[in-house]
């Protein structure tokens, strides 16, 4: 296999080096001794080497063989195998198939030349029974893709020591101890995985930094037994981290949980709910205990067994902004023994007992910007109000800006210390707080489903403190705050028009329209295809992203026309689906129809000739004379000095190797050189302006050279040092002869120069 340096395959005491010579091993006097490969005879002992970088695993194909050449024909039969020689930019590839071992990361990758493992594409590959499914201990750069990790003793998948390594579009699950296990590690991604069903915390993040989970499921960690008791995701002493995008339910625990000196981690856009031990109130969507410095930010929290998000004994000077908690088993938010909190723009509904409770010893709280509504309502909670604040607590402690309201009357309002208040005036009367509070119906769209986000009759819109600490200048849907034009701005700061709560008013509500206007459904595609789509929207596209088959096909695009360059040839022949993701200012997005092609590259021709699309000669003595209308090209050095150009539109290469170019020209006078042939890089000229003076300057050193020529006869020249892909080539011919040297030019169409490229397919 080649995969940078000499990687070789052994075969006895023999191996084969990349050039193909055979060397035996080292001897007793220490030197390798070569043998030339005129041992011919020796040749069909050596099985074919993999290509291009890839290993291949299928333990169901008959000719299977851990020790062969791991090629597709010939593939390993254990992962192991394909693991143990992987090198920095290989690819192991698994066939489908329930795979009984551990696989263990024997090499490292590079900066952009990772090792990768990856299940086959529409293999379902199954990992199981092995100590963990995956082990990468001391790596770097690994990637492992599209596995299923079961019924390990120990963790799914167990990284240690190792930095930027990625794990992404798994599943694990029904493991004995952890599902996904980072410790003291770097860099290392987890995304869009499955983990369920874990003996113990289903993604834990021990000691390490730069981590990234993102986009993963994890659901059913632990049991719902005393001792059993497990959280979804754990950062334990987590740094400059970033938890985001991720579902977590039903788990025996905590949700999200940060402890142990956790900083600068973010917990941003997950979704948290039923989060729960079964036989004890303790389980919190989201909590963070004896960690400083971090941010959580537009998280969903709702119907958790405990709290909606929880600031516990040892946290403190966290930011808790434009998150959404309801319908959880005990508060909205709770800050227990947690001092220097900001509590910032979230929206809090219908929490059994308080909705905002700062307790303990939790002074300098800043609450600014909330919605609370129906919290801790009726007589039976511990604790009551849609803010409370205990006696601990009071001390340089601030609330204002925030909107509260009880849709039952007789309800408590705010706790305050010891003291109770049914009403928002009675408490700034009382204690001089919340003198810019709103205390009336939020009026949201429809929180019976779900959405709180606001009625353009709101009394939250355009009133919020933008200049609180911690205020932002997105919203819990990570949109823009927007001025509502109807209503007038009572805010204050930077911006006075910022809304209460975690969402903004989003004066545009519309989604875009978007369409894909080219290919056409059904369309068979090769070479390189332009995809095009028609977009719209009431107020402004920010930009369609293409995809196909799910996956971005390039980056946004932000400006029409909206289209992508998709090169069929970089994707095996078959069916695929491409669709557009309009996206406004607003951050509304529409996804357009699919539009169904298949890719069929078997019939792209493999010779393209192309005739220039400008010739023309120049000359010295004429200096400001064009001559791009004659039917000749020249060549001359004495007594006056002639020289040609010609520029090609090449079209049709895609990402296929150029075998060969050639420049065919027809010479009508004999000389005893045909020219020396320069690449010009300045495109911009045309036959018909062309002059000495104007003509673009050639490269230093000549591409290819013509030595004698005779007439009436065609001559070749190799330009395959220039020809790499589609694109436009020109060339500048000159010569060092007084004979000159002529050749017709694309006037006469039965002469007329052709460039003949030949390509692989």
């Amino acid at each position: 296999m080649t995969s940078g340096g000499n990687t070789t395959l052994m075969v006895g005491n023999l191996e084969r080096t990349q050039d193909g010579r055979i060397r035996g091993s080292q001897g007793v006097c220490g030197a390798w001794w070569i043998v030339p490969v005129l041992a011919l005879a020796m040749s069909h002992f050596l099985a074919p080497l993999a290509s291009a970088g890839t290993w291949y695993v299928d333990q169901n194909n008959s000719q299977c063989n851990n020790s062969g050449p791991g090629t597709e024909q010939e593939p390993f039969c254990a992962i192991g195998a394909g693991a143990a020689l992987a090198v920095a930019g290989d690819t192991v590839v698994v066939a489908a198939g329930t795979y009984a071992e551990q696989v263990t990361a024997a090499n490292s990758g590079t900066t952009g030349a990772p090792i990768t493992f990856i299940a086959a594409p529409s293999a379902t590959v199954t990992i199981t029974g092995g100590t963990y499914g995956f082990k990468v201990s001391g790596r770097e750069w690994i990637t492992v893709k599209d596995f299923i990790v079961s019924d390990t003793s120990s963790s799914g998948v167990y990284v240690a020591s190792s930095s930027n390594v990625t794990f992404s579009n798994n599943q694990v699950r029904n493991t004995g101890d952890r599902g996904i296990y980072v410790k003291q590690s770097s860099g290392v991604t987890v995304s869009d995985n499955k983990v369920e069903d874990t003996s113990s915390y289903g993604i834990y993040v021990y000691f390490s930094s730069e981590i990234t989970v993102s986009g993963n499921h994890v659901t059913g960690a632990g049991q719902p037994v005393s001792g059993a008791i497990r959280k979804g995701i754990y950062f334990n002493n987590a740094v400059d981290s970033q938890i985001a995008n991720n579902v977590v339910d039903y788990n025996t625990d905590s949700g999200i949980y940060l402890t142990n000196g956790c900083t600068n981690v973010q917990v941003v856009s997950n979704l948290t709910t039923h989060n729960a031990r079964g036989y004890a109130r303790a389980a919190p969507g989201i909590e963070v205990r004896g960690s400083s410095g971090n941010t959580i930010e537009a998280n969903i929290s709702h119907e958790n067994e405990d709290t909606g998000i929880q600031l516990y004994p040892g946290a403190s000077n966290n930011l808790v902004v434009n998150n959404l908690t309801y319908g959880n088993g005990d508060h909205g938010i709770d800050n227990l023994d947690a001092p220097g909190q900001r509590i910032i723009g979230n929206t809090v509904y219908d929490n059994v007992t308080a909705g905002i409770n700062v307790e303990g010893s939790s002074s300098g709280a800043l609450l600014a910007n909330n919605i609370s509504v129906d919290n801790g309502l009726n007589s039976s909670p511990r604790t009551k109000g849609n803010i409370r604040v205990d006696s601990n607590s009071i001390s340089q402690t601030t609330v204002d800006y925030n909107l509260v309201f009880q849709s039952q009357p007789g309800n408590v309002m705010f706790q305050w210390g010891d003291d109770l208040y049914a009403s928002l005036g009675d408490f700034t009367a009382a204690t001089g707080m919340g003198t810019h509070g709103l205390e009336a119906d939020p009026q949201w769209q429809n929180p019976g489903s779900g959405d709180f986000h606001l009625l353009p009759s709101s009394p939250a819109v355009d009133s919020a403190n933008s200049g609180a600490s911690g205020a932002l200048d997105r919203d819990g849907d990570f949109g823009p705050r927007i001025d509502e034009p109807q209503t007038p701005n009572t805010g204050v700061g930077l911006r006075a028009y910022d809304d209460r709560g975690a969402y903004e008013l989003n004066a545009d509500e519309v989604p875009p329209v978007v369409a894909i206007t080219d290919p056409d459904v059904g369309v068979t595609v090769s070479g390189t295809v332009n995809v095009a789509a028609t977009a719209s929207d009431d107020n402004a596209i920010a930009g369609v992203q293409f995809k196909l088959d799910g996956a971005n096909l390039g980056g946004e695009d932000t400006a029409a026309p909206y289209e992508v360059s998709w090169d069929t040839a970089a994707v095996a022949n078959g069916p695929y689906e491409l669709t557009a993701v309009a996206r406004d200012t607003a951050n509304n997005t529409t996804v357009s129809d699919p539009v169904n092609v298949t890719v069929d590259n078997a019939s792209l021709p493999t010779t393209l000739t192309f005739s220039p699309s400008d010739d023309a000669y120049i000359r010295a003595g004429s200096p400001g004379s064009n001559y791009g209308d004659n039917g000749k090209l020249w060549v001359d050095n004495s007594p006056s000095v002639y020289e040609f150009l010609l520029k090609f539109s090449v079209s049709g290469v895609g990402s296929r190797q150029v075998e060969s170019a050639k420049l065919w020209l027809y010479n009508v006078n004999s000389s005893d050189k045909g020219g020396d042939f320069y690449e010009v890089t300045d495109n911009n000229w045309s036959e018909q302006t062309v002059t000495w003076n104007t003509a673009p300057s050639a490269e230093a050193n000549p591409i290819a050279s013509l030595e004698s020529v005779s007439s009436n006869t065609w001559v070749i020249v190799d330009l395959a040092p220039l020809i790499a892909g589609d694109g436009t080539y020109s060339l500048r011919a000159r010569t060092t002869s007084a004979n000159s040297a002529g050749y017709f030019a694309k006037e006469t169409p039965e002469f007329t120069p052709q460039l003949v490229i030949e390509l692989s397919n």
